[in-house]
């Protein structure tokens, strides 16, 4: 079992302040999370694996509950058939569009608010697409087919791909490949040269039955507090492991997976951790989903 260290605060510290506001936070995503899974009819339901709290990964619904296949989409989740946990059957597509672009695709598709520069979006463009973007007239195929032509390894067309000179990496190759490699290498720079001042956003098309697509935004929509947020306000930056919190008679109880350096947090043996841990389940019993 891993080593977990224990502490407590009050609100009165400027670090206390912080948690108690995230307290706030953390309860926001989870009752926005509870009412979504009750509007659905589910059970319980699986959080978003992507945040500290809140978010819905999956919904499960009672054993007896009928489902809509044009709805809903199953995985098996436990060692029973039965076992399942269920998310809107939608298919998505994402495309990524230049700024000025993306206000038509707004009443039709799901825009994204952050701005990317071209070389973070450029997985979702062929070279065709992009060298039109450009105003780049290709003349050599890319280094992928290159490669297949002259039976190049995969880590030597990936080295290619990250920029490495072709006449260094091909050293022992006839003229004729590393021209070839050498040129497209020239192309795939003035692509991305030319788009260097062009920022873009991603556009995600959603298609499915009304109420999977209506069930799938909520999902998309709903608070949650990101991963590493308790983590990195008490002072732990790599741990594998999430720190817990609680509030208890407005003290706040924090289980780390690493020791904290905060001096405004009072160390605390196991005993203290588990007696108010108690103490918040017998006053703060959630109620079971309404189904």
């Amino acid at each position: 079992m891993n080593k977990t260290y224990h502490y407590k605060t009050g609100a009165i510290t400027e670090l206390g302040a912080k948690l108690a506001a995230l307290l706030v936070r953390i309860e926001e995503a989870d009752t926005a999370a509870d009412e979504l899974a009750r509007e659905v009819g589910a059970t319980e339901y699986y959080p978003a694996t992507e945040a500290d709290y809140g978010g819905i990964a999956g919904f499960v619904f009672p054993k007896n509950k009928l489902i809509n296949k044009a709805n809903w989409v199953g995985v098996q989740v436990g060692d029973s058939p039965d076992d399942m946990a269920y998310t809107p059957n939608v298919t998505t597509h994402t495309i990524a569009v230049s700024t000025d672009e993306a206000a038509q695709y707004e009443d039709k598709a799901i825009v994204g608010k952050t701005e990317y520069d071209f070389a973070q979006v450029s997985y979702l463009f062929s070279r065709e697409e992009a060298a039109a973007m450009a105003g780049i007239t290709l003349t050599t195929p890319p280094l992928d087919r290159l490669g297949q032509r002259y039976g190049l390894e995969r880590k030597v067309v990936n080295m290619l791909s990250m920029g490495a000179p072709a006449h260094i990496v091909l050293k022992g190759f006839d003229s004729e490949v590393i021209n070839a490699c050498t040129h497209s290498q020239q192309e795939d720079k003035a692509i991305t040269d030319a788009m260097a001042s062009t920022k873009f956003r991603t556009v995600m098309t959603v298609k499915g039955s009304d109420r999977a697509v209506q069930v799938f935004l909520r999902m998309l929509a709903l608070p949650v507090v990101p991963q590493g947020t308790l983590n990195s306000l008490i002072g732990i930056e790599d741990s594998q492991f999430r720190a817990g919190i609680m509030n208890v008679d407005d003290t706040i109880y924090i289980i780390s997976p690493q020791p904290s350096a905060d001096l405004s947090l009072t160390a605390i043996d196991e005993a203290e951790w588990q007696a108010a841990n108690e103490s918040r389940k017998a006053k703060n019993v959630k109620p079971t989903a309404d189904c």
